[in-house]
């Protein structure tokens, strides 16, 4: 007896190899032609890169010097899936929210900049200033400075 022609237990019975074979060309056959393979569109799923705050003034890691010549701070932050959306919140720890920041839309579509004229206010000598960036995925990026009063001659 050949390997090929050995018969087999199919349910109890001895079945040919060949009988296996016919079935799932059969199967094959079924599927190919009512469709038991999937063949309807993909959605694709879009991945989020958080927002990324790219430069600043002050810089990282300086102190934010508030005197009534230099009350200016800014942010640029790079977005690559939604920069139209992104929300800027300024604020000063202990002292709230800063509803006067102005946003920037650069010549970069994925670049966005935010401005914002501090008053100057002895209290807040010591605190941060702080900006948060979200955008529609609630994504963040987030910068602080430390505020420090500048008396003028």
């Amino acid at each position: 007896m050949t390997p090929v022609s050995r018969p087999y237990l199919l349910g109890g019975k001895k079945t040919h190899i060949f009988t296996y074979i016919r079935a799932l060309f059969f199967w094959h056959a079924f599927c190919l032609t009512n469709g038991c393979l999937y063949i309807g569109s993909l959605e694709e799923v879009e991945i989020n890169d958080a927002p990324a705050i790219i430069s600043s003034d002050p810089p990282q890691n300086e102190p934010m010097l508030l005197s009534q010549n230099s009350n200016i701070a800014f942010v640029v932050v790079f977005d690559q899936n939604d920069p139209e959306s992104l929300v800027f919140q300024w604020w000063v720890q202990g002292a709230g929210p800063l509803g006067t920041a102005e946003k920037i839309i650069g010549e970069d579509p994925n670049v966005q900049m935010s401005k914002i004229t501090l008053p100057v206010e002895p209290s807040w000598n010591g605190r941060s200033l702080n900006v948060i960036v979200r955008d529609s995925y609630q994504d963040t990026a987030q910068i602080s400075w430390q505020i420090m009063l500048v008396e003028e001659n």
